[in-house]
């Protein structure tokens, strides 16, 4: 449906992690549009700040091709320091067999870019109902 939104029972917040800005303001205007909170970081190592110092989140949409700390690593450090939190995998390489493969043997869910709002939200919610 045109204009259909999606509202979460109660606001939860979304980390998004990916290092192109012009993905994670469409990640913030379409999170926010549909009720959730949402923190951004450019970079994997600002990400990981954000969940060390405690910050609430709920959920983490995370790109898998960062520079310096990358998706994969910085995924296996989430799961050492808060293994509760719920994780969406994203990537635009689709010929990266290897990180699919990843995401399925760890049972997180995988996002490939590019993606609309309805595939991000439909996704969100199969995470964190």
């Amino acid at each position: 449906m045109q204009g259909e939104t999606f509202k979460p029972l109660e606001r939860k917040t979304i980390l998004v992690i990916d290092d192109e800005k012009n993905i994670r303001t469409f990640l913030r205007r379409v999170l926010e549009k549909n009720g959730y909170l949402v923190v951004v970081a450019s970079s994997g190592e600002e990400g990981l700040n954000l969940l060390t110092i405690g910050n609430p989140v709920d959920m983490i949409v995370l790109d898998l091709n960062l520079p310096q700390l990358s998706g994969l690593r910085l995924l296996e450090a989430i799961r050492q320091q808060r293994p509760e939190i719920k994780i969406l995998l994203t990537s635009g390489l689709s010929c990266d067999v290897e990180m699919k493969e990843i995401a399925e043997k760890e049972s997180i869910p995988f996002l490939e870019k590019p993606y609309d709002n309805k595939t991000l939200l439909r996704n969100i919610q199969g995470v964190i109902p």
